[in-house]
């Protein structure tokens, strides 16, 4: 599958917009994938928010053994899709059997599908993962999520460009948000400091997202001419 970035029209309107549309788009995500997925990275995003809590403490072993066994299914999961796909549509049929298999799914996973539902719907969104290094630039930890909105001269390791109306739509922690407002939010949660940390963004698509929405206009075009001469035949 083709991974480059291409021209792509972009829908302008207001940043309420925008968030009523990943909002729209997430009621539809919730038709076919559970509320929450088994998540090991979630379960350690909740150890990591209340580390030195004392509160949590007598709970974190507990958490722990969650998320190992949340691993596991993760593992099984990964095991059933992945290699070369001649299509994104042959690709997201094997990563719904492999997820659904199991209720298990990252963030990784979760963007994919909520990127499928924007582009199924003929909207425009990308994949970006976000990583935390530490100054040793060993990876601290990282997140995956789907961003419409952008502007067009946005450039996705540069958040600061990616304009007002930029939206986050992420199922893994189940929320809609302005991308500054959701990308402050995910440091908070994946326990990232300035001090000890740097941050990158990288786009992480693995189709051609301009390509992949023409290809669903053009199915869409050649469905209405097939009614239309059906309604002709039927008329005679």
């Amino acid at each position: 599958m083709a991974v480059n970035l291409s021209d792509t029209n972009i829908s302008f309107g207001s940043l309420k917009a925008q968030k009523r549309l990943g909002e729209k788009m997430m009621k539809e995500y919730r038709k076919n994938y559970p509320q929450y997925f088994h998540s090991n990275t979630m379960v350690k995003s909740f150890i990591i928010r209340h580390n030195g809590d004392r509160a949590f403490k007598p709970i974190n072993k507990n958490l722990q053994s969650l998320a190992d066994r949340y691993n596991e299914e993760i593992d099984n999961v990964r095991k059933r899709y992945g290699g070369d796909y001649d299509s994104w549509d042959s690709f997201i049929d094997d990563l719904k059997r492999a997820v659904l298999s199991e209720n298990a799914a990252n963030c990784g996973e979760q963007a994919f599908l909520m990127q499928d539902v924007f582009l199924k719907n003929g909207e425009e969104a990308h994949n970006v993962c976000m990583t935390f290094y530490t100054k040793k630039d060993k990876i601290y930890g990282n997140h995956s999520f789907v961003v419409s909105g952008l502007s067009r001269e946005a450039d996705i390791a540069d958040p600061k460009t990616w304009g007002n109306e930029a939206v986050v739509t992420d199922p893994w922690s189940n929320v809609v948000l302005g991308a500054r407002d959701a990308i402050d939010y995910f440091r908070k949660i994946l326990g990232f400091n300035p001090k000890y940390h740097r941050e990158t963004f990288e786009q992480a698509d693995k189709i051609n997202v301009g390509d992949y929405l023409g290809y669903q206009q053009e199915l869409r075009r050649i469905e209405l001419w097939a009614q239309m001469k059906q309604h002709k035949k039927s008329e005679l």
